[in-house]
């Protein structure tokens, strides 16, 4: 038999063709329900990196387990999950440049969620270079 190049769900491993990442969507439900389930048991937050899997579907399960919400460190990131229903986002680096922080102020309206953590404002410090039509206020408020 020819070699599968985009398996669905209950294709068998050997027509399968490699390299290609599978996921056991069960251990990966557990996983995600543990986890959630030892850090509310604490009374710890929990709002995943999605930089150990990159999927909106992935983070939504992690988010409908109980997480808070998750963490970007791209504003590329940010956007795919914002395309992707998710609307908790937090981003963990700075947005330099014009461009991106136009980009910003578009998630911000569209998707992102209360921008309430410390880490998610920018540097008062580092406004000057804000460039024109790109304030603080605009992109938090």
């Amino acid at each position: 038999m020819a070699a599968v190049l985009a398996a669905q769900a209950g294709t068998t491993l050997e027509l399968i063709d490699t390299p290609v990442v599978t996921i056991d969507l069960a251990v990966m439900e557990q996983n995600i329900a543990r986890l959630q389930s030892y850090l509310s048991l604490h009374g710890l937050r929990n709002r995943p990196h999605v930089k150990t899997h990159k999927i909106p579907s992935i983070a939504r399960m992690q988010v409908a387990a109980g997480a808070a919400g998750i963490t970007c460190q791209k504003l590329g990131e940010a956007e795919v999950m914002a395309e992707g229903g998710l609307d908790d986002i937090l981003l963990t680096y700075n947005v330099l440049g014009e461009a991106k922080l136009e980009r910003l102020v578009a998630l911000r309206g569209r998707r992102v969620g209360p921008g309430d953590h410390p880490s998610s404002r920018p540097d008062p410090s580092g406004t000057h270079d804000l460039p024109d039509g790109a304030s603080v206020r605009r992109v938090h408020g």
